[in-house]
């Protein structure tokens, strides 16, 4: 995760070089252009798979949460579906056109504050440690 937000902020700062060096040279130019596609995309491939990447450790979170039942399983399984709802609007813009990657993520923005409450106001159950057989 921390290499692909690397990349991302690589590019992120590559795209400021460009139009800084854009701003100078006075004007638009051909060669401008091509090298702004090119950034821009790259930037764009780049995110995508950090965000993918980041909802593969949601879904994992949840679905361990999910699972041992540390909070209710209702809360669970709703950030299981947000973080399917996402992970389905990440290829959207680029294989479909559109862009509404971010509405999508929203619900996920609701299971997580609706799990950091859960977990702040009552924390994890306490189960009693079982006994290892001698």
């Amino acid at each position: 995760m921390f290499a692909l937000q690397a990349v991302d902020n690589a590019h992120i700062l590559s795209m400021l070089s460009l139009s800084q060096q854009y701003a100078e040279a006075g004007g638009p130019d051909g060669l401008f252009q091509t090298l702004a596609a090119v950034v821009g995309s790259t930037r764009r491939w780049v995110h995508f798979t950090e965000l993918l990447v980041i909802d593969s450790w949601i879904f994992l979170l949840y679905s361990v949460v999910y699972r041992f039942a540390l909070v209710p399983r209702a809360l669970a399984a709703f950030g299981v579906l947000t973080v399917m709802l996402h992970f389905t609007g990440i290829p959207l813009p680029a294989f479909l056109g559109y862009s509404i990657v971010t509405l999508m993520g929203v619900p996920m923005g609701l299971s997580h504050l609706a799990l950091a409450l859960w977990l702040m106001a009552k924390g994890f159950a306490e189960r009693a440690p079982s006994q290892a057989a001698p």
